[in-house]
């Protein structure tokens, strides 16, 4: 039988704020990332001299900027099911008989 202790409900608290601050973590650089590549080129674009060279800028940085987010979001959804995988181990494992 399952009966929930205070080190039981740490130990599943301590694994899932250990992978959330991760995630988080990822995002952050990932953000920091995201905008100082925007930053750039925009600054580049502000000093493209005709039409044509403007829009390869902004297309350059449209194709990246999707290629990377779909990246991201692909690495930030494999950190979640390994989280959920790790959390659902553990508490099944606390849902076992103790042997004695």
């Amino acid at each position: 039988m399952f009966t929930p202790t205070p080190e039981r409900t740490m130990t599943v608290y301590t694994e899932s704020s250990r992978a959330m601050q991760a995630i988080a973590a990822e995002m952050g650089d990932y953000s920091k990332r995201f905008l100082a590549d925007g930053i750039s080129t925009f600054s580049q674009m502000a000093s493209a001299r005709t039409g044509p060279e403007f829009v390869a800028l902004m297309a350059a940085f449209t194709k990246r900027a999707v290629e990377e987010n779909a990246q991201q979001m692909s690495r930030v959804a494999n950190m979640y099911a390994t989280a959920i995988g790790d959390q659902t181990r553990t508490v099944q494992s606390m849902m076992m008989p103790r042997q004695r």
